[in-house]
């Protein structure tokens, strides 16, 4: 028998690293993927679903509104100042209010959402500011209590998009 052999200390072993490292490695991908889940929140999961299914029925009941109402909306956005430009067309000569609610919903993360208030400048337009939109997805929607338009455009890029009833 080699005595030599059997008279090296432990680390001298590979495999003795191998049985330290594999566990280690998990404990250290363990701690990443935890600060990671910890740091980026990812805001899609609703907390009360039942409240928002009842809110279906009353959203499709405003879609169904503005296909009656034969409305639509043109928005255009200037991305170097900031102005909105909505121009909302109506098929049965609607009379609409002086202001309405512009939403900007991010796809993935409701915590970039942003919510502008459009001021009437003549019978069919609408104007208002808004801040630098980060890149991505945006769902866009018009809104009152009767009727509701959507639509969508993504950032950098498309700086006009067309709002439709929800219901085609």
């Amino acid at each position: 028998m080699n005595t030599a052999h059997n008279n090296r200390p432990w680390h001298s072993y590979p495999y003795v690293w191998m049985m330290i490292l594999i566990p280690f490695s998990a404990v250290i991908m363990g701690v990443i993927m935890l600060s990671l889940a910890i740091e980026s929140s990812s805001g899609l999961v609703v907390d009360d679903y039942y409240k928002k299914g009842k809110e279906i029925n009353r959203v499709l009941a405003r879609d169904e509104m503005a296909k009656t109402m034969g409305l639509e909306a043109e928005l255009s956005l200037d991305s170097s100042t900031g102005k909105l430009l909505v121009k909302i067309g109506s098929a049965k000569n609607e009379m609409l209010s002086d202001q309405l609610e512009l939403h900007f919903l991010h796809s993935t993360r409701a915590g970039k959402d942003q919510t502008r208030t459009l001021h009437r400048i003549d019978q069919n337009t609408y104007t208002a500011r808004i801040d630098q939109l980060p890149a991505g997805r945006w769902n866009l929607q018009i809104s009152t209590e009767k009727w509701r338009l959507t639509g969508s455009m993504k950032t950098p890029g498309s700086n006009v998009s067309k709002l439709v009833p929800g219901i085609q």
